[in-house]
C-alpha cells in the first residue's frame, strides 16, 4: 500500500466540508464509494452533518497559521482487494499513529480505478482542547507503518523509501499519470549515455546540441534545456551535477556551438509516451480540440469586455443626463448634495460592472485551467465509444490475471476491445478497464476478461454472463469463489443456448498468480529461491566508476575505507552487509570485510530483498554467484525489530 498526505493548495480556503463532499460523492457512478466511516462526531451518520460539526470545532481555533485539515490517502495495488473489517483497521491505526486516534474524521472507501484506495479527511484541531495537532516528518511514519501493515495484513510489499529526486518524481508522474513523454525521461531513453561518455565542455556541448538541448548555469547548479522547458542536470543524473561535471571536465565553460535538431528526429517535445499503438492521429485531434477551446475562451473573455464596457458607457451617459438635470435647479446646497449623490452612485456601479467583469474572467481561466490531459482526455473519448482511444489506453499495461471472480475465454483468440452502444458505462480507468453496469451491480471488463464483486444478485450475475457470451463466445472459463462458479453454472443451465463453463485449474490459477503476487512466508521459513548477481558489462562498469570515486576521496584524505570490485572466486563466503546504493539504473551492494569495502553489482529483486538489513548483517555468497541472507533476518520497523524471513520471489 502506498501513504501519501495531499496537501491544500491554499490554506487559508481550507474546507472541511468540501473535502468531505468530494470523498462522499458518487459523481452518477455506481459503485465509487464504498463504506463511509465517521469518528468521534456526535451520534450522527450523516457526513454533512458531521462536516458541520467539524468546521465549529475549527473555527474555535484562531491562533493556528497552519491547515486546520489533513487529508491522508491510503492506495492498494493492483488487484488487491482487503477485506472491510481490514481496511477499517488500516484507517484506524494511520489515524492513531499520526496521532489523531481522539481527533475527529471522515473515511471513504473508493472503488471507481484499478486500484482500491480510502480518502481519510482528518480534523487536526482536538475537539475538547481545541489545539492543533502537526505531525512533523510524517512521510517517513506513514511509509514505516504502511511497511509493518503490510506484513501483519499479508499485502504485497511497496517501495516506502523515496529513492527519486524531487524533479524524477515529477517527471514520473508526468509520464504514469497524465501519460506525456517528459524531458528527464526523453534524456534518459535518448542521450545520456552519450553525455556521460563526454571528455570535455566542448564535448558534452556537442553531445547536447546534437539532441537539441543545451545546458546552462542557474543558480548553484546547472540546467538543460530545449530552449522552452529545462530540467536540473542532476535530476536527469547525478554525474551531471556541476559538481561533479566539474571535478571531470573543469571549470564551467559556456557553449559556443549553435544549438541544433536531434540526430534521431527533431528533439525533445511535448508528446504522448511511446506505445504499440500509433497515436498520431489522437494526438492531433487532441491538440486541436484544446486549441479551439482556449480560442473559444478568448473569444468569450472579448465579449465580456465589450459587454462591459458598453454597461460602463451607459452608467456614465445615465450620471450626465442627471446633472443635466440638476443644473436646471435652484439652490446652492440642495444641488452640492444632488451632485454628490450622483457622483457615488456612478462610481457604486461602476464598481459593480467591473466586479461582475472580473468574476465572469475568473470563471473562464478556472474552466481554461481544468482542460482535459491526455490520459483523462482518452478516458472520455473511450467512454464516449472511440475503440482506438481505449486500445491506447490498455497498451499501456499488461493486461494480466486478477484476483476475484473472473470470467474469460478458454479458447485463445482476438478479444473484442469495442465498447457497444448498448453497454451502459459506469466509468473508463486509465488502464482501459471499463466498468458496465448490470442491473444493480458493475462488471469490470479489461479487455480480457471480466471481473466481478461477490455480492452481485442473480439477475446481475445473469447479466454479466450474457455479457460475456458476447465477447468471447459460449466456450467460458470461471475462477473464484465456489460460489460464483455454482451460481454461474445454475444460470447457465437454463440459458436458451448451449453454454460451456470450465473451472480454471486451482493450479495453473496460482501458478498466473504468482506472476502477479508473490505469497508471504510464516516466520521460519527458508529462502527458496535466492537473488543473483548482475553480471552485465554495464552494472560492472557502474561498479567501477562508485569504486573510483570512493577511492579518490579516501586519497584526498577522507575517511573512507579502501574500495574494490567483488572477486566472484575468490571474494565467495560470508561478508557484513554494507548497504545499497543506486547507480544509474543499476544496484550496487557493499559488502564489508576487516580492511576494505567489496562492491557487487546485483539484481533488482536482491536489492529489494536485502534493503531492509541492518548495517552489519551477515551476508553469504556462493562460488556460483547465490546471495542468501543468512536466516533469520532481522528488520526494523518503527524502532522495534521484528524477526522476519524472506519468501520465493524476495517477498517479506
Amino acid at each position: 500500500m502506498i501513504p501519501k498526505r495531499i496537501p491544500m493548495k491554499k490554506v487559508n480556503l481550507s474546507s472541511f466540508a468540501k473535502l468531505t463532499d468530494y470523498i462522499t460523492h458518487a459523481q452518477g457512478k455506481n459503485e465509487r464509494v464504498g463504506k463511509i466511516t465517521i469518528t468521534n462526531c456526535n451520534n450522527t451518520d450523516d457526513p454533512w452533518w458531521a462536516a458541520q460539526e467539524i468546521e465549529g470545532i475549527q473555527r474555535q481555533n484562531i491562533r493556528t497559521k497552519l491547515d486546520k485539515t489533513y487529508h491522508l490517502l491510503i492506495s492498494f495495488r493492483l488487484g488487491e482487494n482487503p477485506a472491510p473489517e481490514i481496511l477499517q483497521k488500516i484507517e484506524e491505526r494511520f489515524a492513531r499513529e499520526l496521532g489523531y486516534g481522539e481527533h475527529q474524521r471522515i473515511s471513504a472507501v473508493h472503488h471507481d480505478t484499478d486500484h482500491l484506495h480510502i480518502h481519510i479527511a482528518i480534523n487536526k484541531i482536538h475537539p475538547t482542547k481545541l489545539i492543533a495537532i502537526e505531525p512533523y516528518y510524517d512521510k517517513r511514519k506513514l511509509g514505516d507503518l504502511a511497511a509493518k501493515m503490510e506484513v501483519e495484513y499479508g499485502l504485497e510489499p511497496d517501495n516506502h523509501v523515496p529513492r527519486m529526486t524531487r524533479g524524477e518524481a515529477k517527471a514520473q508522474d508526468m509520464e504514469k499519470s497524465a501519460g506525456i513523454e517528459s524531458l528527464i525521461g526523453w534524456v534518459k531513453r535518448g542521450c545520456l549515455n552519450d553525455l556521460l561518455a563526454a571528455d570535455s565542455w566542448e564535448a558534452l556541448h556537442a553531445a547536447l546540441a546534437d539532441n537539441g538541448l543545451q545546458i546552462i548555469p542557474r543558480g548553484n547548479g546547472l540546467i538543460i534545456t530545449n530552449g522552452t522547458i529545462g530540467a536540473k542536470a542532476s535530476s536527469i543524473d547525478r554525474k551531471l551535477s556541476k559538481k561533479t561535471l566539474e571535478d571531470k571536465l573543469g571549470m564551467f565553460q559556456a557553449s559556443t556551438i549553435a544549438k541544433g535538431k536531434s540526430q534521431g528526429g527533431d528533439g525533445y517535445k511535448i508528446r504522448p509516451m511511446a506505445s504499440k499503438v500509433d497515436t498520431r492521429a489522437l494526438w492531433q485531434q487532441y491538440q486541436q480540440e484544446r486549441m479551439q477551446r482556449g480560442q473559444g475562451q478568448s473569444l468569450q473573455v472579448e465579449k465580456a469586455k465589450e459587454r462591459r464596457d458598453r454597461r460602463i458607457k451607459a452608467v456614465k451617459e445615465g450620471a450626465r443626463i442627471k446633472r443635466m438635470a440638476i443644473k436646471l435647479l435652484q439652490g446652492g446646497i440642495a444641488k452640492r448634495i444632488l451632485y454628490h449623490q450622483v457622483s457615488q452612485g456612478l462610481l457604486k456601479d461602476i464598481k459593480q460592472i467591473n466586479q461582475a467583469y472580473q468574476n465572469e474572467r475568473a470563471s473562464y481561466a478556472q474552466e481554461r485551467g481544468n482542460r482535459l490531459i491526455w490520459h483523462d482526455w482518452l478516458k472520455a473519448k473511450a467512454q464516449a465509444g472511440n475503440t482506438q482511444a481505449l486500445e491506447v489506453l490498455r497498451a499501456r499495461y499488461e493486461r494480466e490475471f486478477r484476483y476475484g471472480n473472473v470470467i474469460a475465454r478458454i479458447t485463445p483468440g482476438n478479444d473484442n476491445m469495442a465498447i457497444k452502444a448498448t453497454d451502459k458505462i459506469d466509468t473508463v480507468t486509465k488502464r482501459g478497464t471499463v466498468h458496465i453496469k448490470v442491473v444493480d451491480g458493475i462488471v469490470r471488463d479489461d479487455g480480457r476478461q471480466l471481473r466481478m464483486s461477490d455480492n452481485l444478485s442473480d439477475a446481475a450475475l445473469k447479466a454479466a454472463l450474457q455479457l460475456a457470451v458476447k465477447r468471447y463466445g459460449t466456450l467460458l472459463q470461471v475462477q473464484g469463489t465456489d460460489k460464483f462458479y455454482q451460481a454461474l453454472s445454475k444460470i447457465a443451465a437454463t440459458a436458451p443456448i448451449s453454454i460451456t463453463l470450465s473451472k480454471m485449474d486451482a493450479e495453473k490459477a496460482a501458478q498466473q498468480a504468482a506472476k502477479v503476487r508473490k505469497p508471504f512466508a510464516t516466520n521460519k521459513s527458508r529462502i527458496e529461491e535466492p537473488g543473483q548477481i548482475d553480471s552485465s558489462p554495464r552494472a560492472w562498469k557502474r561498479a567501477d566508476d562508485y569504486i573510483a570515486m570512493r577511492n579518490e576521496s579516501r586519497q584526498k584524505g577522507y575517511l573512507v575505507i579502501e574500495h574494490r570490485r567483488y572477486n566472484t572466486e575468490k571474494d565467495a563466503g560470508t561478508h557484513g552487509f554494507g548497504g545499497i546504493r543506486q547507480a544509474g539504473t543499476s544496484k550496487l551492494m557493499l559488502l564489508k570485510t576487516s580492511s576494505e569495502v567489496l562492491v557487487l553489482p546485483i539484481e533488482d529483486k536482491m536489492a529489494y530483498q536485502v534493503w531492509t538489513l541492518k548495517l552489519g548483517s551477515p551476508i553469504e555468497i556462493s562460488s556460483a554467484g547465490i546471495i542468501q541472507p543468512r536466516v533469520p533476518t532481522q528488520a526494523l520497523y518503527l524502532g522495534r525489530v521484528r524477526e522476519l524471513t524472506l519468501t520465493r520471489g524476495g517477498r517479506w
